[in-house]
């Protein structure tokens, strides 16, 4: 990049800058603050994840913002890179709050033909409507895992009904794009300008998933909800629509009691559950010294998968299989070997919800585990897991993998390749693995360099290739002195860097990304 480029995204990010700086979140004067104590500020509301609440369009060039490697190979796509992620919209210095409880803001990068626009929204959820009705807002986790701390239980008052907040990822499907968050329904977002068009109860009004798939083969998208809070079951429900939006199947799944399954996996026949006996525990329960949080996994139990036909109508002929002790946030793919499924997942030992990030978090990501079922037998057959990459230096813990995934077509069937975010202290992330699942070799990307950290990285398929790892990982980085934010583009079949593209804006940190083709491609 020429020296009068690099002028031209210095000006620009400088004065950005001066415009996103001043957008900082809103004043939080809730009832029943003053009699509560203060707690230490989250890790999530500050560095890379501080809020911010303006809301920006911005269109410019692709190849002015470069500001390392050659875009040349992207001047072609057309579509958009989009993030979504908490954002509060109220500040929460000194006062509880936990990272899912975050209002949802989506981050958008469109490329046409080498032509970019930025654009960023608040979703408008039914939670962040109320909040802006009453002018203040609580955050049900942090305020929940909080309560020995504050000795305050006035905040049960004020968020009773809507608590989602659409934050946790998005998909396309049927030509929509839905905002998730798992204990709501999803709701529907206008691609372009990334307004919200509305909640979406096409799939019941029970909870939705934040991780429904999408079948690489047919287009139909599988999902699930758990349910929290009853007091008797279901504690969980299933269902299955086509391409077009049909729905196929949806019914209850028994499990013994309310639990948190984030993520599912998929065959090209079945459906996988994966039952870690995160249990859930109320508010009343923490406050009398029951459980010392909402979510706490019983790591005396053995977790089991649930493997059910896709199409099924109850789940009368589940087969569930116990397997060693295991916490499975994101799945990278599963498939059929005849009466086996193989199934690749980020496995940890255990997970503490309450301490998600900071330098003394090492509970953030796993280790690529692969799992060998006998659905006839109902026996575990194999397990057997692919070593981290080797830690920097940049930070003393020891390295973890998570957000992992696959070329979409490739979802439901046997694919060679998988992709994971590398997590080097708590919930910073600095690289990318790419994983060879025939002969269990992996390359490692980083980001490079100290205070330089990511997020997931996506797969783009390049329309002109014709091998399954034809594409680009593009991913929001942070920390780069020669801009707020920037996409880092790597070529997924080499592992090294395509192009570093300014971005600008200020992304904070967030959580999972996603891909919306254009009209022409659609």
């Amino acid at each position: 990049m020429d020296s009068s480029s690099e002028r031209r995204v210095r000006i620009l990010s400088r004065h950005l800058t001066s415009l996103t700086s001043s957008s900082t979140a809103l004043p939080n004067k809730r009832p029943g603050d003053e009699a509560a104590n203060p707690v230490e500020s989250s890790f999530f509301v500050t560095g890379d994840f501080t809020p911010r609440t303006n809301e920006q369009t911005i269109s410019f060039s692709l190849h002015k913002a470069v500001i390392e490697g050659d875009a040349s190979p992207l001047e072609h796509l057309n579509g958009s890179f989009m993030r979504v992620g908490p954002n509060p919209k109220f500040d929460f210095t000194n006062k509880p709050y936990h990272v899912f409880d975050g209002d949802g803001m989506i981050h958008s990068l469109s490329f046409n033909n080498g032509a970019l626009c930025y654009t960023n929204k608040f979703i408008h959820t039914d939670a962040f409507v109320r909040d802006a009705k009453q002018n203040f807002s609580f955050s049900v986790m942090g305020e929940a895992m909080k309560i020995a701390e504050t000795g305050s239980m006035t905040w049960t008052k004020h968020t009773r009904g809507a608590i989602g907040r659409a934050n946790t990822a998005l998909v396309s499907h049927n030509n929509r794009l839905l905002a998730l968050f798992e204990q709501d329904v999803p709701y529907a977002i206008d691609p372009v300008s990334l307004e919200t068009i509305g909640k979406v109860l096409d799939f019941g009004t029970a909870p939705f998933t934040a991780h429904p798939k999408i079948c690489g083969s047919n287009g139909d998208m599988v999902y699930f909800g758990y349910i929290n809070g009853r007091k008797k079951g279901p504690f969980c429900h299933y269902g299955v629509v086509d391409c077009n939006g049909k729905t196929l199947c949806s019914f209850p799944i028994t499990v013994p009691a309310p639990v948190m399954m984030h993520d599912i996996a998929i065959t090209s026949t079945r459906s996988i559950f994966f039952d870690y006996n995160n249990r859930y525990h109320s508010p009343k329960e923490l406050m009398t010294g029951q459980a010392k949080s909402m979510y706490v996994v019983e790591e005396n139990l053995p977790a089991r998968f649930g493997i059910l036909s896709r199409y099924a109508a109850s789940d009368a002929d589940m087969v569930w299989i116990e397997v060693p002790t295991a916490v499975v946030f994101h799945f990278l793919n599963a498939w059929d070997e005849g009466d086996e499924v193989v199934i690749w997942g980020c496995a940890a030992s255990s997970i503490d919800l309450d301490n998600l990030g900071g330098d003394e978090s090492r509970t953030s990501g796993g280790i690529m585990t692969c799992w060998r079922l006998n659905v006839v037998t109902g026996k575990l057959l194999q397990t057997f897991t692919i070593p981290n990459p080797t830690p920097t230096g940049i930070n003393s813990m020891e390295s973890a993998v998570d957000f992992a995934q696959t070329n979409s077509t490739k979802i439901g069937q046997v694919s060679r390749f998988g992709y994971a975010a590398v997590f080097c202290a708590g919930f910073q992330v600095d690289g990318v693995i790419k994983y060879d699942l025939q002969t269990f070799e992996t390359k490692t990307y980083r980001f490079g360099g100290k205070g330089l950290f990511g997020g997931e990285s996506m797969f783009v398929p390049n329309e002109f290739g014709d091998k399954e790892d034809d594409g680009w990982l593009m991913c929001f980085v942070y920390g780069d002195e020669r801009c707020e934010s920037a996409l880092e583009v790597i070529d997924a079949k080499t592992m090294k860097q395509v192009a570093r593209i300014a971005i600008p804006a200020r992304i904070p940190a967030g959580f999972m990304l996603n891909g919306y083709p254009s009209k022409e491609t659609r």
